[in-house]
């Protein structure tokens, strides 16, 4: 998001003076596509009605009150968000759009919000006349300058405003996100702080001394990468004070032992087995089992006295009680049928509460070496930070950390002119994913709220998945229960909530069929209801409510569980078998689906056949995609990754950057090996054996002297040998990007990629690096090779190139896809275990700061850090719970999860689905192969289960090497049938490369078998616009190779050689043809062009894309909209074939005109004839609604 301060003149000086800053949205492609998704499938059931439910109105009405509102998945929070600011508008018609504030959590959300308040405002405007009419235009007009946008957004912008008052340079810059820049200053900084460090230690504590140099690194790079949470959780205590540390210690072991009682005697399991117990005496005075029977319910009624609210015994007391209730010993009494029974209840109730009991040390004293530590460790985190903040204010920049802290003094200083500013001019603050904020950021909000300004505060926290990034959860909870209350609400410096609280709540889902909201009510009312301490940091409960009713539309179950039996290969290969069989039964789940024509539903409420691109596949790691997109592939379905390894980190990344090592460094025999079994030249490992066996000097020696042998079998040894030289002799005569362009039109990289497993992605990604390289042509080969490494260790992350996604089965993360929602949703790979955190650095709020001081596993960890990393994992716990509720109320119509029967790790999402089956189902472990349809509960909620018994992938080998008891590591593409080779120079070489599933010869030219004989004017059009797309602006012709590469790419199948050349030859004709036309002459001497322009507008509620081939200004300064046409046809049809685009020209210049009030006039070009048609100038002959459609116009001068 660009971020636009207001101008300041020299007499704009008091804070009366100044405007509001203004958040303004430079909206890309890429963006809008993933936008489109999410506005395209909202509020489905109500087909893009304005109707508001009573709560929703309440919502919306209240403008008078602070409102926290939580929102349910699906329960139309936007629509609620985007009412509640036309409520304002309407209410108060003095009030203009700049005293309004919205924030949100993302860019994405804040382009969506924009866009619907315009939809929405243009709506009222068409509806109304008169000075309504005017009021809704004028509000129109301010929405681009709205505050709409992040909380970093709205920072950036009370720097850029108040720069003096906020202590910052106002030619301050921003660190984007990732940014190499910072990367450089972060390691600059550790490793000054380090070398300061090790000149002048001297005690023994010294970190340096006590642990790993690596783990300290990291502990620096984790502590300036949150500073933030990391002063929250520095302030929770005083650590520096021996006998504070020691109470922090007593106090956090108090809260631990709290925690684990209230959730084991709130545990339903615990109240049914504690109540059998009661009702289950023995006869017999002198039996020892009944003795032993009567013991523990006293204990047991003893702890159940002391939870209660108005006791007084202490916590130790009772945690006392509970541990001796784990160390019975039942081997006792006599043995009968009566004793057996009564043990079949005590040994499940022994086993409840041990697996509820942490592993906790005897005492609570702290090792005074442990406590030095940490102080020399915090001593080390001060240091280090001051270094960062010197380089950052050198380097005139800000990170987002800066941002927030910044802006939070500023507007916390006594008597500070930046709050009465905003608490002046605000007559209302929207917070959107108001569950994903922190408290520093909430109160941050808080300060700029007036006497006068109302909060409105969105949000629900069982969607709070973000803790990585710093949110919170415990914020949302915290204001829940301070809006609950009527006493004073004070947030920091004495800023009180000023006006009435209302607290309501959007519980009806207009997102989910009825049976699977019922199935997510029965679900989580288990995991996140009854039966859980009410921490602030876990989410409760409350049940949704269904409200699309279209049973009669379909067949079937919505809710399918697919459970499948693992054949017994021991532990060792349990994984690899996983691994090869889920994937094959997602991929048969959804040609199921396919064959069946299951029905989904449309935004209007009609249905329609599913296709692939309603499928969407969830998953929790970006790990989870490999075995997964080789199922896919198996099975011919088209699928597209959104997400997975980052851009650096894909391996045909990794191949370029080992080719150019070597032309950077011809001795670089690591890289040359690594290049020669890449895909680039797809070496086999036999020929490399006997390249290495006769290998004297380097790598590169010896294939020049097997190259001039030329013996049979060689071949591919000699073509990379010539094709290698031919790329040294270019490194000093090329750029960069020239360089690069040769080796992958050489080599037909980008073909071979797309042969292999995720092809089209892969191939992108190589235009992608090409880009990259454009932007660096100043270095040399080695130069940007060490680039790249160096910002894949410093971990900046790239975005893989984008993919079309229309017609495609989605397979993304959960956390990428919060806030979407699609048709069909599956949930596969649900067995990865929750894991405690093993970093040796912990710090919240909830805990404190914690080190791990323990060298190895057979030293004990000091009882602070094993505290905190309890209360961490718990909170790691309540998350991974509210993860997987995110998952399942992303479908929309059919949800299906994938069961291996063998899950024996616990906290993960296959064993509660499996215990909250079996407690529904119970017969579920005893069902035989086939389909079961089985009730969920009285409400008439159903599922049906899909028993599978599948055979292991006849395709899958399972040995052990000798002397080694490993399983051999499969590479992702390898083939059994390929000879096992071993070489210590290969096996130590990294990257691995995947060999493609194709037999090329030399590849030269993948060639597809289904090539066609002509070239289709469809292919010829693509390639045409491609080519007007590419053109340089001095409109100079095109390189060979680029042309080559632009035929190569503008088609996704693959071409025959020799259709390559004639659709390269038929490039050059049309270019020849155009240097001739009027166009041509146009646009040379134009005042502005645009080319391939995106625009996107919304109808009701509908978002539309166009994009106009071209936008010019002549140099007369008239507008011209023209689109390009490869038609053939007689020349006294010209004017018919005109007509018949007339309407999509028309529906151009009508946007236009809406959208920039630029007249301009309509042409397309006949590129077969070089022929510029324009249609005569007139009144548009497209019927549309005035004000009915909303329109973000961007333009980018080429």
């Amino acid at each position: 998001m660009s971020l636009i301060s207001p101008p300041r003149s020299k007499r704009e000086n008091s804070a009366s003076s100044r405007v509001l800053p203004m958040f303004a949205v430079a909206v890309t492609t890429r963006r809008f596509a993933e936008l489109q998704n999410s506005i395209n499938h909202k509020q489905a059931s109500r087909a893009g009605t304005m109707e508001l439910t009573s709560a929703q109105q309440l919502a919306v009405n209240s403008v008078e009150d602070n409102v926290l509102v939580a929102a349910g998945a699906g329960s139309g929070k936007t629509m609620v968000l985007v009412e509640r600011v036309i409520e304002n508008l309407r209410r108060f018609p003095e009030l203009k759009v700049s005293s309004l504030l919205a924030v949100t959590f993302t860019r994405k959300a804040a382009e969506e919000m924009r866009i619907r308040l315009k939809a929405r405002i243009k709506q009222l405007a068409s509806q109304s006349c008169g000075n309504d009419a005017l009021r809704w235009k004028t509000a129109l007009a301010e929405i681009d300058s709205a505050h709409i946008g992040t909380i970093h957004s709205l920072c950036q912008s009370i720097l850029k405003t108040f720069p003096v008052e906020c202590g910052v340079d106002p030619q301050f810059e921003t660190f984007e996100e990732d940014d190499f820049e910072r990367e450089e200053i972060l390691e600059l900084s550790v490793q000054q702080s380090l070398r300061e460090l090790l000149i002048e230690q001297e005690a023994e504590n010294s970190p340096l001394i006590n642990y790993p140099l690596e783990q300290i690194r990291n502990w620096l790079f984790q502590v300036l990468n949150e500073p933030l949470q990391f002063d929250e959780a520095l302030a929770t205590f005083d650590l520096e004070d021996r006998e504070k540390f020691q109470e922090a210690v007593r106090f956090l072991l108090k809260r631990v032992q709290e925690r684990v009682i209230v959730d084991l005697t709130s545990n339903p399991e615990w109240s049914f087995l504690t109540q059998r117990l009661r009702e289950n005496a023995l006869p017999g005075d002198g039996n020892k089992m009944e003795l032993l029977r009567q013991e523990m319910v006293e204990r047991i009624d003893r702890v159940s006295e002391a939870i209660s609210k108005d006791s007084e015994v202490p916590i130790g007391h009772t945690w006392a009680e509970i541990v001796a209730l784990a160390d019975f010993d039942l081997r006792c009494g006599r043995k009968n049928e009566e004793t057996n029974n009564l043990k079949q209840i005590l040994k499940p109730l022994r086993q409840l509460i041990k697996d509820h009991l942490p592993d906790l040390p005897e005492g609570v004293d702290t090792d005074d070496k442990d406590w030095e530590l940490l102080v020399a460790v915090l001593s080390l985190i001060s240091r280090t930070r001051a270094i960062y903040a010197e380089k950052k204010k050198e380097a005139q920049k800000l990170d987002f950390n800066d941002l927030i802290w910044l802006a939070y003094q500023a507007l916390t200083r006594p008597d500070s002119k930046v709050q009465q500013f905003y608490r002046s001019h605000l007559k209302e603050i929207l917070v959107d994913e108001f569950q994903d904020t922190n408290r520093l950021q909430a109160r941050l909000l808080a300060c700029l709220a007036g006497p006068s300004t109302r909060l409105f505060l969105i949000g629900d926290d069982k969607q709070s998945i973000y803790k990585f990034q710093g949110a919170d959860v415990s914020t949302f909870n915290e204001w829940h229960d301070h809006f609950v209350g009527e006493e004073r609400f004070s947030i920091a410096n004495g800023i009180d909530i000023a006006g009435k609280r209302r607290l309501l709540t959007l519980h009806e889902s207009f997102r989910s069929q009825a049976r699977i909201v019922h199935f997510i009510n029965e679900l989580f009312t288990d995991l996140l209801g009854a039966g859980h301490s009410k921490a602030k940091y876990r989410a409760g409960y409350r049940a949704l409510s269904a409200t699309r009713n279209d049973e009669e539309a379909h067949s079937g179950e919505r809710i399918e569980v697919v459970s499948f039996a693992v054949p017994d290969h021991g532990d060792r290969f349990q994984e690899q078998l996983l691994d090869q069989i889920e994937p094959r039964l997602v991929a048969d789940s959804i040609l199921k689906k396919m064959s069946d024509r299951i029905q989904v539903s449309n935004k209007d409420g009609s249905h329609r056949p599913a296709s692939y691109g309603d499928f969407a596949i969830l998953v929790q790691r970006n790990g989870d995609f490999a075995a997964l997109e080789r199922g896919l592939a198996e099975r011919a379905i088209p699928y597209v990754t959104l997400g997975g390894k980052t851009f650096l980190r894909r391996q045909e990344v990794f191949d370029i950057e080992n080719l150019l090592e070597f032309l950077a460094d011809p001795m670089n025999d690591h890289a040359l090996l690594g290049v020669l079994r890449s895909p680039i030249f797809s070496l086999p490992d036999d020929a490399i054996h006997k390249l290495v066996l006769g290998k004297r000097g380097s790598l590169w020696g010896a294939l020049q002297r097997k190259a001039r042998e030329k013996q049979d079998g060689l071949q591919p040894l000699n073509r990379a040998c010539h094709l290698l030289k031919l790329f040294l002799g270019q490194v000093p005569l090329k750029s960069l990007r020239e360089l690069l362009l040769s080796i992958i039109t050489t080599t037909s990289y980008d073909l071979v990629l797309l042969t292999m497993t995720d092809g089209r992605q892969r191939s992108r990604n190589l235009w992608k690096l090409l880009d990259l390289a454009s932007k660096n042509e100043h270095l040399s080969c080695g130069e940007f090779a060490r680039l790249l490494k160096t910002m894949e260790s410093f971990g900046v992350k790239q975005a893989n190139a984008p993919l079309e996604t229309s017609d495609a089965v989605k397979l993304m993360t959960i956390h990428k896809a919060k806030g979407l929602e699609f048709p069909i949703v599956l949930l596969p790979v649900l067995r990865a275990k929750s894991k405690a955190s093993s970093a040796k650095l912990l710090f919240h709020y909830h805990y404190g700061v914690a080190i791990n001081t323990a060298r190895g596993r057979e030293d004990t960890k000091p009882l602070f850090y094993t505290l905190a990393s309890l209360v961490d994992e718990d909170m790691e716990l309540a998350e991974k719970r509210r993860l997987l509720y995110v998952a399942a109320t992303r479908a929309r119509d059919y949800l299906t999860v994938f069961l291996p029967d063998e899950t024996r790790r616990e906290r993960s999402f296959a064993s509660w689905l499996k215990t909250f089956l079996r407690t529904r189902i119970e017969d579920m472990d005893e069902l035989e192969s086939g389909e079961h349809v089985r009730c969920l509960g009285s409400n008439g909620g159903s599922l049906i289960i899909r028993r599978c018994a599948p055979k292991p992938p006849t395709s899958y080998q399972f040995s052990i090497e000798e002397n080694t008891g490993k399983a051999p590591n499969h590479s992702e593409d390898s083939s059994s049938s390929d000879p096992e080779i071993k070489l210590d120079l290969i096996d130590a070489i990294e990257p691995q490369w995947r060999k493609p599933p194709s037999s090329g010869n030399g590849w030269l030219r993948v060639t597809s078998r289904t090539a066609d004989a002509t070239l289709d004017p469809v292919r010829i059009g693509n390639f045409f616009h491609s080519l007007m797309e590419f053109l340089p602006p001095d409109q100079s012709q095109l390189p060979d190779e680029l042309m080559t590469a632009i035929a190569a790419a503008s088609d996704e199948r693959l071409v025959q050689g020799q259709d390559l050349a004639r659709l390269v030859n038929e490039g050059r004709r049309l270019l020849s043809t155009y240097k001739q036309s009027e166009l041509y002459e146009m646009i040379r001497s134009a005042q502005y062009v645009s080319r391939e322009l995106p625009y996107h507008k919304l109808s009701n509620d509908e978002l539309e894309i166009g994009r106009p081939d071209l936008l010019l200004k002549s140099k007369r300064g008239k507008w011209l909209i023209v689109d390009y046409k490869t038609d053939t046809f007689m020349p006294e049809d010209l004017e018919q074939h005109a007509r018949q685009h007339l309407r999509q020209l028309r529906t151009y210049q009508d946007d236009l005109l809406s959208i920039a009030n630029i007249s301009a006039e309509i042409a397309i070009y006949f590129a077969q004839t070089g022929i510029l048609y324009k249609f005569p100038t007139g009144p548009s002959t497209v019927v549309k609604e005035p004000f009915g459609q909303l329109s973000i116009f961007q333009i980018e001068t080429q």
